[in-house]
């Protein structure tokens, strides 16, 4: 567990296999990406040397029990394990979640909303197990960080600098910005133009930059806002 329960906070358990160092630091740090945006996650790290009190099945079962999303990292052993291809001796980890999960899809006629895979930037999908690739939408991480939060809360994707990359790596383009000036601009969209104005005025102090369409679409295309702002910014549109 590697953030305290709150009652706003989804309950996420990570499971992986342990493939390599740098798989094992890149799920630990998702996990603490996750724990700062409304997240209670659980993974084995803090077990790395002392396993769990109640010993590793037990706690393997309660994660996945108690757990609202379960975030299958979708490497080739875990393929291998979770299609028992590994080899018996190792892994038994990673097997013995696989199990549990699946049995948890049988149990619920393969209708799920807690068994979900995402995969580490670079991975490919011929590693996603084939009783999970029903539900693949094609989450990695760490560049797809804030999809995978929208998945845990069922929210709709932010396409913005928060995905996880650097907001210089997020850019629309003249074209896009052209076409979505003359929509604004029409007969029809000036009530929906003038509530986002008045949003933005009410809400971010917002002026005079939004005086005209092609001004409003330029600061939404070049606004450089932290999370919280951002979120702000599309909460308006979404009201108006």
């Amino acid at each position: 567990m590697t953030s305290e329960a709150e009652n706003d906070h989804k309950k996420v358990f990570i499971s992986y296999a342990h493939e390599s160092g740098e798989l094992r630091k890149s799920v630990w740090q998702l996990a603490q990406w996750l724990c700062h945006h409304d997240c209670e996650v659980w993974t084995d790290h803090r077990y790395e040397n002392r396993p769990p009190e109640k010993g590793w099945i037990a706690w393997m079962e309660d994660c996945i029990a108690e757990a609202e999303i379960v975030l299958v990292v979708c490497t080739p052993k875990v393929k291998d394990r979770w299609e028992k291809r590994e080899n018996p001796d190792f892994g038994r980890g990673a097997t013995f979640e696989g199990a549990i999960a699946a049995q948890h899809l049988y149990d619920n006629a393969m209708r799920n909303n807690k068994v979900f895979p995402i995969m580490p930037d670079g991975g490919r999908y011929d590693d996603v197990p084939v009783n999970l690739r029903a539900w693949w939408n094609s989450h990695s991480f760490p560049s797809g960080n804030e999809r995978i939060r929208c998945l845990i809360f069922d929210e709709l994707a932010n396409y913005g600098p928060s995905d996880g990359g650097s907001s210089s790596d997020w850019a629309i383009g003249d074209d896009h910005r052209q076409f979505s000036a003359r929509l604004l601009a029409a007969t029809g969209a000036r009530p929906l133009l003038e509530a986002i104005r008045a949003e933005l005025r009410a809400q971010l102090n917002v002026q005079s930059v939004t005086d005209t369409p092609q001004q409003l679409v330029d600061y939404f295309a070049d606004a450089k806002l932290d999370d919280e702002e951002l979120r702000t910014l599309f909460d308006i549109v979404h009201a108006s």
